[in-house]
């Protein structure tokens, strides 16, 4: 007769194991929606402080660009004699809504230090490329392209003309 026993065991034993199951998918349909908030909040706070790192980044990277390559909207670099053009010179970008102005920083990080490459030290006559016109009720993620062109010269010396 014994069994019989153990097939009754068994049978208990997967009885036991729909119950815990049942219980856990309760407890998780319960709690899920806790967690669902918690993970969001969570990652929007991080997204926040990667964003103001971000721009802390960009914005010290731009102010020792800025040592390095003058960048002027006007042909002429204001007291100073240009000695040689190198060439135009390009940066393209990516914003998402919300990050506009650390992308075109960014952006112009990038067309300063490619300036820099080819021994440049201003940028004159830089423009801003005008995106073509945003599609109307387009999605909020937006990707606004953000390009940068100007004219990469090497300056004279101060005080040699």
């Amino acid at each position: 007769g014994s069994h019989q026993a153990t097939t009754g065991t068994r049978r208990i034993n997967r009885m036991d194991t729909s119950l815990v199951l049942k219980h856990a998918l309760n407890l998780l349909i319960v709690a899920a929606p806790f967690l669902i908030v918690f993970f969001l909040v969570f990652r929007a706070a991080r997204r926040r402080t990667q964003k103001s790192m971000a721009v802390e980044t960009i914005n010290k990277a731009l102010e020792e660009m800025r040592e390095k390559v003058a960048v002027v909207t006007t042909a002429e670099v204001p007291g100073r004699t240009i000695e040689r053009v190198l060439g135009p010179v390009s940066a393209e970008g990516e914003a998402y809504s919300g990050y506009f102005s650390a992308a075109e920083k960014k952006t112009l990080v990038l067309l300063m230090h490619r300036a820099s490459l080819m021994g440049a030290d201003a940028i004159v006559e830089l423009k801003r490329a005008v995106p073509a016109s945003e599609v109307k009720g387009a999605s909020r993620r937006q990707v606004n392209k953000i390009q940068f062109f100007g004219t990469a010269v090497k300056l004279a010396k101060p005080g040699n003309g």
